[in-house]
């Protein structure tokens, strides 16, 4: 088995606002900061309503070409 040698480490220990701010300047679009929105909390839909939200037939599929 080979092993790299030991010493420092290749990758760099930043702050994500390193990150960030250096994919601004670059012009990147990675990374990118969390969305306030990113994961709402889940709801709890009554079983009755959402069984009566459904359409009573389902949609009809588009024919293969």
């Amino acid at each position: 088995m080979c092993r790299a040698p030991a010493g420092r480490s290749s990758t760099r220990k930043e702050k994500p606002e390193y990150w960030f701010a250096k994919a601004e300047k670059d012009g990147t679009i990675a990374p990118q900061r969390k969305l306030a929105n990113e994961k709402p909390k889940g709801e709890t839909v009554d079983y009755d309503t959402l069984i009566k939200s459904w359409p009573a037939t389902p949609p009809k599929r588009a024919e293969a070409k």
